[in-house]
C-alpha cells in the first residue's frame, strides 16, 4: 500500500505506514491537528527470535502480535494497547530451560485513569496474572497504584526464567 505523509501547518497526517518485519507486518497511521491526536499501530505474526536477538535474548521460537490505539487531546488522551507473545521457546535463566511461554499483556487510558492486565501461562497448571491500576497524577503528584498478583505454582519455574545467578528459591505459591 502507498504510504502518505501530509504536513501542513498545525497539522500532521501519517496514512498507512505498511512494513513487513521479521516475516509478519506492521502498520501505522496517525493525525495530529491542533491539539487532537488519533493513532493506530498493529503488528501481526512477527517472528520473536530476531527481536530477541536484538536485545541479547535466546529465544528460538514465538510470534508477537500487537494492538495500540490513541485518540483524544494531548491533554487528555485515551488510548489502548494489547500485546501477545505466544509459544515462546527456549527461554532460560540460570535455572535453565523453561517450558513453551505464552504472554497477554493489555492496558487501558481513559480520562486519567490507567488499568493494565498481565498474564504469563506456561509455568504451570495456572496462569500468573497481574492486575495494576491507577490515575495519572497532575504533574508533581505521587502515582498511586494498586497491583495484585495471582498465581499458584512451583516458584522454581517461575525464578527459571529470571536472571539470578547464583541463587536458588523453591517451594509453592498458593
Amino acid at each position: 500500500r502507498p504510504t502518505r505523509i501530509s504536513l501542513d501547518e498545525g497539522r500532521a497526517e501519517l496514512e498507512t505506514l505498511s512494513l513487513s518485519l521479521f516475516g509478519g507486518e506492521l502498520v501505522v497511521s496517525g493525525r495530529l491537528e491542533s491539539d487532537r491526536i488519533q493513532g493506530s499501530l498493529s503488528v501481526k505474526r512477527v517472528a520473536v527470535p530476531p527481536i530477541a536477538n536484538l536485545a541479547g535474548l535466546d529465544i528460538s521460537d514465538g510470534q508477537l502480535n500487537a494492538e495500540a490505539s490513541v485518540s483524544g487531546t494531548l491533554s487528555s488522551p485515551s488510548g489502548a494497547f494489547d500485546l501477545v507473545l505466544d509459544d515462546l521457546q527456549g527461554v532460560a535463566g540460570e535455572g535453565g530451560d523453561v517450558p513453551p511461554l505464552s504472554v497477554e499483556i493489555g492496558a487501558r487510558l481513559d480520562a486519567g485513569a490507567l488499568a493494565g492486565k498481565a498474564r504469563l501461562a506456561g509455568l504451570g497448571a495456572e496462569p500468573l496474572v497481574v492486575t495494576l491500576n491507577s490515575r495519572i497524577p497532575e504533574p508533581g503528584g505521587v502515582l498511586p497504584v494498586d497491583a495484585r498478583a495471582l498465581w499458584r505454582g512451583d516458584l522454581g519455574a517461575l525464578t527459571a526464567t529470571l536472571p539470578l545467578e547464583g541463587y536458588v528459591i523453591a517451594g509453592n505459591a498458593g
